[in-house]
């Protein structure tokens, strides 16, 4: 099983906190990627010692890969760092760095915030992907988000956090190309970063995952009928689905949100988010200073939480898309 993350340094607890999730979780022989252009060598040798002590003679690889490309100056990072780029350009890094893409065939990608928690995460090395170049799960955008990337109404949008990656089918489709074309033509603008081009690349034509393979925080945090008051999903997972995702989950990935935690930052967290900061405890990483957000959760669940969602509903499903139409269209005209 092939696995791969892009990361900056910033990230390294994420990393190692997510690897040793990887570890607990599958029997199978494991090859790691990690691409990053500033993980120093000192932390790269600790992240192996982890793997090996995790491993109990497992056959596991770790291997450290420079981006070795030039990211393009069109792209600006949308939200954190410029590596989520380089998920982008796996072909051409995995080329430059020496691997036989034809013989690797299929990559596992996941964002350094994800954590393992079920089981079946070994069923994404063999998933059916039906003759299509990737598999990711739904994100909830509403139906307004569609015509910032170039799609149909009722298209299916990309959550990028947790990929299957075909990487013959990659080739075959020239999707690096398609890209390109992209970068080239978006003049700088790039909401929702790395997700949006992929978004406009493949048009809402992916092998659909269960959710429970990339369950962000919104949805441990959100009911399904709160979900749909605060992002208005358009062709989106049913209610079944969602709570059998939440009940079941294979993947937790903490993404940010006004509610939801990210355990590494806020001192208010879920029961995955206690697992994660656990896990990060026993790796002996360093300590973390915890921002506050019990003040925004006490007023959020005292006063009315539903009159809340419904303007926030508001601004999330219709006016932010709304400003980036405006703004695509100004820009790209």
């Amino acid at each position: 099983m092939n696995i791969v993350y892009t990361i900056n340094c910033d990230f390294f607890s994420q990393l190692c906190v997510s690897i040793l999730s990887v570890l607990k979780h599958t029997s199978q022989k494991l090859n790691f990627f990690v691409i990053s252009s500033d993980i120093q060598q000192q932390q790269f040798s600790y992240l192996k010692e982890i793997v090996r002590k995790a491993a109990y003679d497992r056959d596991i690889s770790v291997k450290l890969f420079s981006p070795l490309i030039a990211v393009k100056s069109e792209l600006k990072a949308d939200r954190g760092d410029i590596s989520q780029y380089y998920r982008l350009f796996l072909v051409d890094i995995f080329k430059n760095n020496g691997v036989d893409v034809n013989k690797l065939q299929r990559v596992v990608f996941l964002d350094a915030d994800t954590l393992i928690v079920g089981d079946h995460f070994e069923d994404l090395s063999k998933i059916n992907l039906n003759n299509n170049v990737i598999g990711a799960c739904l994100d909830p955008w509403s139906k307004l988000y569609r015509p910032v990337f170039n799609l149909d109404r009722k298209a299916y949008m990309i959550n990028s956090g947790v990929l299957v990656i075909d990487l013959n089918k990659w080739l075959e489709n020239r999707i690096s190309e398609r890209i390109n074309s992209i970068i080239m033509n978006r003049k700088g603008f790039f909401p929702q970063g790395d997700q949006g081009i992929l978004d406009e690349a493949f048009k809402g034509k992916f092998e659909i995952l269960p959710l429970s393979y990339n369950l962000n925080s919104l949805s441990v945090e959100f009911s399904y009928h709160d979900l749909c008051i605060y992002r208005k999903p358009q062709s989106y997972y049913s209610k079944l689905s969602y709570d059998q995702a939440k009940m079941y989950p294979t993947i937790v990935h903490f993404t940010s949100s006004f509610l939801c935690d990210r355990p590494w930052i806020y001192d208010i967290t879920s029961d995955y988010g206690q697992i994660w900061r656990q896990s990060k405890e026993k790796l002996q990483l360093p300590k973390t200073n915890y921002k506050n957000k019990s003040v925004i959760v006490f007023l959020y669940k005292t006063f009315k939480p539903i009159k809340a969602l419904n303007f926030l509903g508001i601004v999330q499903a219709y006016v932010r898309p709304l400003m980036w139409l405006i703004q695509r269209r100004r820009i790209l005209r």
